[in-house]
C-alpha cells in the first residue's frame, strides 16, 4: 500500500518525504496494533491456540518501537518495547509455543525471531537508559527471562557441533549470556560491592561480596566458553563469508569484547581497571574499521554506517572506548569512527561522539590542573589520573532536533575518600555537549 502510493507521488513529481512515510507506518502500526490487542484480550483464555494474534501484535509493537525511535520519541519507543516484553513472559505465550514447537514449525521459528529481536531491544535500551525492571537476589542466575525454547522435548533438537555452528547460531547463543550481563552490572547490590571499601566490611557484607564475585566468575565462564565456539568455526568458512556476513560476524565480536570488558571490570572501584584491557580495546577500534571498509567496499545491498539501523552493531563499542580506554591515540581514534556513524536504534553515532568528547576534555583538563604541568599544546598527551577520571555518565536531557545533551557525571573525591558512615564520596559534574 505504501509503495504503491509512493509509486504515484513519483509520477506526480510529489515525493513524500520521510517524517510523511514515518507518520504513515505509525498510523498504521497504531490502527493494527489496537486491533491485534482487542482480539488478544477477547480470547485471551483461549490464547494457547491463538498464535496469530500473538505474532500479529508483536509485530505492530516492532513497528511502533521502529517508528518512535526515528521520531525521536524514546520513551514512547520504551513503553512499546516493555509492553511486548511483558507480553512475551505472558505463561500462555510460552504455553502456546511450545504447543507451536509441536504443530507449526513456520509460526513457532517467526516468534522465537521475534522474541530475540525483542531481546536484542531490551538490552540496547538497558545500555542506553539503565535497567527498568527492580531485580531480586534470587533471580541473579536468570536474570532476563526470555521464553526458552527446548529444541530437544520439540523433536527438532539441533545436531551441529560446534565447528558447524553458524553466526546465526552464536548470536541466538551470545543474547542470553549478554542480558544476564548486563543486568548484573546494573544489580544494586553489585554497585554497592563495587564502590563499598574494602577494609571496613562486616562479615555479613563480606559474605554477600564473595557471592557476587561468584556470579561474576560464572558468567566470565559462559563468556569464554561462546568465545570458545565462535573461534572453533572454521577459519575457511569465515574467509568465505560474504561482506554482509562478514559485518554481521564482526558486529557479534564486538558485543561480546564489549560485555567481557564491562563485566571483568563490574566489581572494580577504580576506573584504572580498564587500564589492563587496552588490547580489547584496540581490537574493538580495528574490528570497526573493518567494519566500515567492508561496508564502503560491499554491495549496495549493504547498509551503510550512516543510515538508520534497529541493532546495536558498532556505536555502543565504540563509545564504551571512547570513555573507558584513557589511551590519548586509541580514544580519539573511538571518537573518530562515532562521529561517522549513523543511528543504531536510539544510538546516535554523532550524539555518542560529542558525548564522549565532552568527557575526554573534562579529564584531560582536570589532569592538567592535577599534575601541574602546563600542557605543550593540545594534541600534548597526558596522563589520567583516578582522581580526574569520570565513572558514570547519565543523561539527563536530551534535544535531539537541536542537536543538544546534558549530562550528570561522577568521579571521587578522592583515592577511595569515604565519610564516617563509610560510603564513597562522590562528587557531581555536569557537562553539555552539541552535536
Amino acid at each position: 500500500m505504501l509503495y504503491s502510493s509512493s509509486m504515484a507521488n513519483e509520477n506526480d513529481n510529489n515525493w513524500i518525504s520521510s517524517k510523511t512515510v514515518v507518520e504513515a507506518l505509525r498510523t498504521f502500526s497504531c490502527d493494527q496494533y489496537g486491533k491485534a490487542t482487542r482480539r488478544l484480550n477477547m480470547i485471551l483464555v483461549d490464547a494457547v491456540q491463538k498464535y496469530d494474534v500473538l505474532l500479529e501484535t508483536l509485530f505492530a509493537c516492532l513497528l511502533l518501537v521502529v517508528c518512535e525511535v526515528l521520531r525521536g520519541s524514546d520513551v514512547a519507543a520504551q513503553y512499546h518495547l516493555d509492553g511486548a516484553i511483558r507480553l512475551i513472559r505472558m505463561p500462555s505465550v510460552a504455553k502456546s509455543q511450545l504447543l507451536l514447537a509441536d504443530n507449526n514449525i513456520n509460526n513457532w521459528c517467526a516468534m522465537k525471531e521475534l522474541s530475540l529481536i525483542f531481546q536484542q531491544l531490551d538490552l540496547q535500551a538497558a545500555a542506553f537508559s539503565g535497567p527498568r525492571v527492580p531485580i531480586c537476589t534470587e533471580d541473579i542466575e536468570s536474570i532476563t527471562r526470555y521464553p526458552t525454547f527446548n529444541l530437544q522435548d520439540s523433536g527438532i533438537a539441533d545436531k551441529k557441533g560446534a565447528s558447524e555452528s553458524t553466526i546465526e547460531d552464536l548470536r541466538q547463543n551470545l543474547l542470553p549470556i549478554q542480558a544476564k550481563v548486563s543486568r548484573f552490572i546494573d544489580f544494586k547490590t553489585v554497585i554497592k560491592c563495587k564502590y563499598h571499601p574494602k577494609l571496613k566490611q562486616t562479615q555479613e557484607q563480606e559474605d554477600e561480596s564473595n557471592a557476587i564475585k561468584k556470579v561474576q566468575e560464572t558468567l566470565l565462564e559462559q563468556l569464554k566458553h561462546w568465545k570458545t565456539n565462535f573461534d572453533s568455526v572454521s577459519p575457511g568458512s569465515k574467509e568465505g563469508l560474504n561482506p554482509i556476513k562478514q559485518c554481521a560476524t564482526i558486529a557479534l565480536l564486538l558485543s561480546y569484547l564489549t560485555s567481557y570488558v564491562l563485566l571483568s571490570t563490574s566489581l572494580s572501584p577504580d576506573e584504572t581497571a580498564y587500564d589492563s584491557h587496552s588490547a580489547t580495546f584496540a581490537q574493538i577500534i580495528k574490528l570497526s574499521e573493518t567494519f566500515f571498509q567492508q561496508e564502503k567496499f560491499g554491495p549496495d545491498t549493504l547498509p551503510s554506517s550512516n543510515t538508520f539501523s534497529i541493532d546495536m552493531k558498532v556505536i555502543y563499542p565504540l563509545y564504551i572506548t571512547a570513555l573507558k580506554c584513557r589511551d590519548y591515540t586509541m580514544r580519539r581514534r573511538a571518537v573518530h569512527l562515532l562521529s561517522m556513524c549513523g543511528r543504531e536504534g536510539v544510538w546516535d553515532g554523532r550524539m555518542m561522539a560529542s558525548i564522549a568528547q565532552s568527557v575526554i576534555a573534562y579529564e584531560e583538563e582536570l589532569a592538567t590542573r592535577l599534575n601541574s604541568t602546563p600542557r605543550e599544546d593540545e594534541n600534548s598527551m597526558i596522563a589520567i589520573p583516578e582522581r580526574a577520571r569520570i565513572h558514570g555518565v547519565g543523561i539527563v536531557d536530551m534535544d535531539r532536533e537541536q542537536g543538544e545533551v546534558n549530562m550528570v557525571c561522577s568521579r571521587h573525591m578522592g583515592m577511595m575518600t569515604v565519610n564516617i558512615d563509610n560510603q564513597v564520596i562522590w562528587e557531581r559534574v555536569v557537562l553539555y555537549a552539541k552535536f
